[in-house]
């Protein structure tokens, strides 16, 4: 099974205050709503609690150490290998499950992921849940695509969507793509 991850976060790596993301852009739900229709979706229990629900058109799976803890729609996991078994046994035949969150769940699954969909924002932003950056440094990356959005009358932010695979081949070194290099270096159009 290929195991996607898929966030929005800020240069700095923030993507979310604890409770929320600290943005609001309705572009982004949109390219997470189609990235994830249909597929099972892994997420921690603060992402849950954050949810007004479970994910619709989605099997919703929620990892979790309480070994008490329910939650109505929700399929619960105590580990990673657990969720992705449920993925595997539940989820249809997609062939793909995508982990949407926190912090700690990407921590998590990073070692597992085989594509990376993120949505880079643009601003300064407060938060103490961040995206695990050294990821980007510690493994091989290939840039699939990227696409600049600039800020519209529903989309105050500009950002970035950037679809990336992880890199197999070893060869291929020339082809690397780093994450954290293109955060720190990769300017923002300027608005005409």
């Amino acid at each position: 099974m290929i195991v996607s991850a898929i966030a929005a976060m800020s240069r700095t790596g923030v993507i979310g205050d604890g409770v929320k993301m600290p943005w609001h852009l309705p572009r982004d739900l949109r390219r997470f709503r189609d990235s994830t229709m249909g597929k099972p979706v892994i997420m921690g229990r603060r992402t849950l609690e954050s949810l007004r629900g479970p994910l619709p058109g989605r099997l919703n799976i929620a990892l979790t150490h309480s070994a008490s803890y329910r939650a109505e729609g929700f399929r619960i996991a105590r580990s990673i290998d657990d969720a992705i078994r449920i993925a595997e046994e539940q989820g249809g035949d997609h062939g793909e499950v995508m982990v949407i969150g926190g912090g700690v769940v990407y921590q998590d699954t990073a070692p597992l992921w085989d594509r990376l969909l993120l949505t880079v924002v643009e601003g300064e932003f407060p938060g103490g849940t961040y995206f695990p950056l050294a990821m980007a440094k510690e493994e091989r990356w290939r840039l699939v695509r990227q696409e600049y959005c600039a800020p519209d009358s529903k989309n105050a932010h500009a950002h970035w969507f950037l679809s990336l695979e992880r890199e197999n081949a070893s060869h291929l070194e020339a082809q690397r793509f780093d994450l954290s290099t293109w955060l720190n270096t990769q300017p923002a159009p300027i608005a005409g």
